[in-house]
């Protein structure tokens, strides 16, 4: 089962967060890169949100005992970024206050997933990028702390695009079909972090070519369709 083997690499990778040294965070060095606290306060927010991806995304995978199983563990680390980001923040004197946190998952409230497939690409497109937004910020980083900290992320995000890869390709051998939903929301991609925050969705680095190459040969691999063809037929 593709959750037996998720849930040990998981475990495998588990970090703690008290191994942090948060009594070494450097704040001065820190607030000297104002622009970085900036997209780490939108992403702590976004994390935030992971009870609502939860609620709405169980609502689709409730049937499926592997699913529902990797989405536990999915849901749980989404929720320990955003502890560990907020803790990060609070320690360099950012503000992130529940009320917003609240705001944020109200205005989405009651609003539901429409398809399984769908969500399961839109997942794995999203933490493709989210975890180049976090190795970026790395690039840029300069706190000691911080740079751990992302480091974590970075891997945890790209163990969540690996196991919704998975997932997609399991659909895959067992209708062939599924591969027209994946490449129509592939090609009409939305971040889930819009979802949370409109279109304040941070940037790491604009036009991220390397990021984009990756995608596409990923997504080629997955579905074996030519995606240069496919780009031509949507321009």
């Amino acid at each position: 089962m593709i959750y037996e083997k998720y849930f040990a690499l998981a475990e495998k990778q588990r970090w703690q967060l008290e191994t942090l040294p948060w009594d070494a965070v450097d704040a001065p060095l820190a607030k000297s890169q104002p622009e970085i606290l900036e997209k780490l306060r939108d992403a702590a927010i976004i994390e935030s949100y992971a009870p609502m991806f939860a609620l709405k995304g169980l609502e689709i995978w409730w049937n499926s005992v592997e699913e529902s199983a990797i989405a536990s563990i999915q849901f749980y680390e989404e929720y320990k970024h955003y502890f560990a980001l907020k803790r990060y923040l609070d320690t360099v004197g950012v503000e992130i206050p529940d009320r917003e946190i609240v705001a944020a998952r109200e205005g989405n409230f009651g609003t539901h997933y429409p398809d399984r497939i769908r969500q399961l690409a839109n997942y794995m497109i999203s933490e493709h990028f989210t975890a180049h937004f976090y190795e970026r910020l790395l690039d840029d980083a300069k706190e000691p702390v911080l740079r751990t900290l992302l480091g974590y992320l970075v891997k945890d995000e790209l163990r969540h695009c690996n196991v919704f890869y998975s997932l997609l390709e399991s659909h895959i051998e067992r209708d062939p079909k599924t591969i027209d939903t994946i490449l129509d929301e592939a090609v009409h991609f939305r971040h889930q972090a819009a979802e949370v925050v409109g279109e304040r969705v941070p940037i790491a680095e604009r036009n991220d070519f390397h990021a984009l190459l990756l995608f596409w040969q990923k997504l080629e691999t997955l579905t074996g369709v030519d995606l240069r063809e496919l780009r031509r037929q949507h321009v």
